[in-house]
């Protein structure tokens, strides 16, 4: 003996549910059975990507992720769930952008369904075939891809953080239901780091339009970067003046400041062996907070310097 019951969102809850047969000429009935049913919520979808990505400044990051559904025969299958990026955890200080706002990340959502880019939805990889009990067939449409695409600013350099994403689906309406639905939702953070020191050339540029990005000189770009002097000539030495724009070319990767590990120092000691000040250091490694200016904490890490020579000699 069965029946069937498609249980709707008002039919959350723990059910005992009797049958008892009877015969129909008599009357007469047998031993009533009971079991016990317990109505759950649809399960939330399940968010996954790389552990760690790695950015650089510049360069435009696509962060992959894979959403699957696990909510087959619980919510609303012809309905794709949403995603959208929630938050973001991280120092992101006010010397680096608004407070309010993600604006020193530039992040956004990419998601793609058959070609076309929206904000609700990731590209459909899988259509899974399924059966209903009362033995129709339905399309479940199970796992999706998507991507956070995302440019690092000049003001990330040594950024440690997450990005997060929150995905939801539906839960089957009852008929007649006239309150709001609660949808069920997952939140996935993807760890994400920027490189120190490491500017990525998306357009044309010339030194002193990077140097002037990280308040530095062109002469002091010029010499971090040993590989590119190799191909300039002597007397291409005036393609560091402001006058003669020699322009570095799309693609190229070059230093903008020198990696430096600091050990058993605090931050005003290492201000005073490079002659930088201390908000300097903090701007080119916006992971360390302002915690380490007031105490004579020990740094232990590797930290992007750019030497101001000028005080040093």
């Amino acid at each position: 003996m069965s029946f069937l019951w498609t249980p709707c969102e008002a039919d959350v809850g723990v059910y005992v549910i009797c049958a008892q047969l009877v015969d129909s000429l008599s009357g007469g009935g047998g031993r009533t059975q009971c079991t016990s049913v317990t109505v759950g919520r649809a399960p939330a979808p399940y968010t996954e990507a790389l552990p760690v990505q790695v950015a650089t400044m510049g360069e435009e990051q696509r962060i992959v992720f894979t959403v699957a559904r696990q909510d087959q025969g619980f919510a609303e299958y012809y309905r794709l769930p949403s995603i959208r990026l929630s938050r973001i955890l991280g120092n992101v200080p006010s010397r680096v952008g608004n407070l309010t706002t993600f604006e020193p990340l530039h992040p956004v959502v990419e998601m793609r369904v058959n070609g076309a880019t929206t904000m609700t939805l990731s590209n459909v990889s899988v259509f899974e075939n399924k059966t209903r009990l009362d033995g129709s067939r339905y399309s479940f449409q199970g796992l999706y891809n998507g991507s956070i695409v995302w440019t690092p600013s000049h003001q990330l350099s040594g950024w440690q953080g997450a990005m997060c994403l929150t995905t939801c689906v539906y839960p089957l309406t009852c008929r007649g239901w006239s309150r709001e639905r609660r949808a069920e939702c997952s939140e996935y953070c993807i760890p994400v780091r920027v490189e120190r020191c490491k500017w990525y050339v998306s357009r044309a540029q010339t030194y002193t339009e990077i140097a002037g990005l990280f308040s530095t000189s062109s002469l002091l770009l010029w010499y971090m970067n040993p590989v590119r002097q190799s191909s300039l000539h002597y007397d291409n030495f005036q393609s560091l003046t402001p006058g003669y724009n020699f322009m570095i070319y799309p693609g190229e990767t070059i230093n903008v400041g020198r990696k430096y590990l600091s050990e058993y120092e605090n931050i005003f000691d290492v201000a005073q062996y490079f002659g930088m000040s201390t908000s300097d250091i903090l701007r080119m490694n916006v992971d360390l907070n302002s915690s380490v200016l007031n105490s004579d904490k020990q740094l232990n890490q590797d930290l992007c310097i750019v030497p101001n020579v000028c005080v040093m000699l």
